[in-house]
């Protein structure tokens, strides 16, 4: 045994040596660790779908698979006949509001213009002649209707105008007689004053009869009575003309107020059919279906005019003709956590993945933020993309392995790693 000790000993003290040396060496040292993946270069972004929200009937299929496509260009048009008629019908209620707010604004016009005067005032002209040469037929045929309203209120405020102007001169006529009149009896009152003075002076002296003085002093007072009859008959006809004046006032004011109130209404009904007609509008040019991008049809999903397009269904896959070129890579979750856009790649394409070099450089330009599984394997994986510095020598659909720095550790963690894993799992068991 003592012989056996000392070799023991001296083994020991070499081995704790040989750590002592080793495990600074074993921490200091670096190695560098990666994600190695296999991808395809693409277009960044992939695929382009497109599809319709509502969807609908097919009425026009403009591009075959394989087609190239320029941005906007016509794909597709969908059935759009229910949305075309009901814009017909809003257009014609339109027009035919227009014309009516045009008329109730003339109306206004008209019973608030004082004086009257036989003629349509300014700024409310007839409808057709707003709506000119151009008109559509709808609109043409409501601004015949309303102007025909208006003219008959013209017409109507033309007769009443002549009827006022005819009972002004008969009224002026009578009042005219009567100041005559008057005018006769005031001289013939004057008359038989002196008259009557004449006679009362010549009865105080004896010289003539008290009877002849007091029946001059009674015509006197009858030519006063007729006098004030006929001013009264003046004044009652100068009241009448103005009652008349201000109940045609009243009238014109209350119908005025009508027409404003109608053609306030109007004009709300007006904005209200404008903006059904811009929505149907802007709904019709959206059942025309264009490309998002230009590019290539690779696939088609109606065979053609009459298929039934589902809502949200793709109606066509594009490939972008222009853009930059990626590698989009399909990435394990837990390599994808060690990663983060932005950082440097190297880019090895299929022919030259097995020959000596440096490959070339690119970075991480996207990274998705969820996992998606395959449906067939349920394999989880991240979805990357990869953008080379020079896609000189790359073409879409090219395979290229792709080799992603993910940092360092030392030697040491690699083998204590197992160890590290089981006592975790050790520990945490219930």
């Amino acid at each position: 045994r003592r012989a056996a000790a000392g070799p023991l000993r001296a083994g020991l003290a070499a081995a704790a040596v040989l750590a002592l040396c080793i495990l600074p060496a074993m921490l200091a040292l670096r190695v560098e660790r990666a994600v190695v993946a296999r991808g395809v270069v693409a277009f960044e972004g992939g695929h382009r779908t497109v599809a319709h929200p509502q969807g609908g009937l097919v009425v026009a299929l403009r591009v075959r698979p394989g087609a190239a496509v320029a941005a906007g260009e016509v794909l597709a048009v969908l059935d759009s006949a229910a949305a075309q008629a009901e814009l017909t019908l809003a257009e014609g209620q339109l027009a035919e509001t227009e014309a009516a707010r045009r008329r109730a604004e003339a109306t206004a016009a008209l019973l608030g213009a004082r004086p009257w005067a036989a003629a349509v005032p300014a700024g409310a002209e007839t409808g057709a002649q707003r709506t000119g040469a151009a008109a559509t037929a709808a609109a043409a045929s409501a601004a015949a209707r309303q102007d025909a309203v208006l003219l008959s209120l013209v017409h109507a405020r033309t007769e009443r105008a002549e009827g006022e102007r005819l009972a002004g001169l008969r009224d002026a006529a009578r009042i005219g007689a009567l100041v005559a009149r008057r005018d006769s009896l005031v001289a013939q009152a004057a008359l038989l004053a002196r008259d009557a003075e004449a006679a009362a002076s010549l009865a105080e002296r004896g010289l003539a009869p008290a009877a002849r003085a007091r029946a001059l002093a009674r015509e006197r007072a009858a030519l006063a009575g007729e006098i004030a009859e006929a001013e009264a008959a003046m004044a009652e006809i100068r009241a009448a003309a103005a009652a008349r004046a201000a109940e045609a006032r009243t009238a014109d004011a209350e119908a005025a107020a009508a027409a404003a109130a109608e053609a306030a209404e109007l004009a709300g009904r007006a904005e209200a059919l404008g903006g059904r007609i811009a929505a149907l509008r802007a709904e019709i040019a959206g059942r025309t279906i264009r490309a998002p991008v230009a590019g290539r049809i690779l696939a088609l999903t109606v065979p053609g005019p009459g298929a039934v397009l589902r809502p949200s269904e793709p109606l066509a896959t594009i490939v972008p003709g222009a853009g930059r070129l990626v590698v989009a890579l399909a990435l394990d979750p837990g390599d994808a956590a060690r990663l983060a856009p932005g950082a440097p790649a190297t880019l090895r394409p299929r022919d030259m993945a097995d020959r000596p070099g440096p490959g070339l450089a690119g970075r991480l330009v996207s990274l998705a933020p969820d996992a998606t599984g395959d449906a067939q394997t349920g394999r989880l994986t991240v979805r990357a993309e990869v953008a080379p510095a020079d896609g000189t020598g790359l073409s879409p659909g090219q395979s290229v392995e792709v080799i992603l720095p993910a940092g360092d550790r030392a030697p040491l963690v690699y083998w204590l790693e197992p160890v590290t894993r089981f006592l975790g799992r050790a520990l945490h068991e219930g």
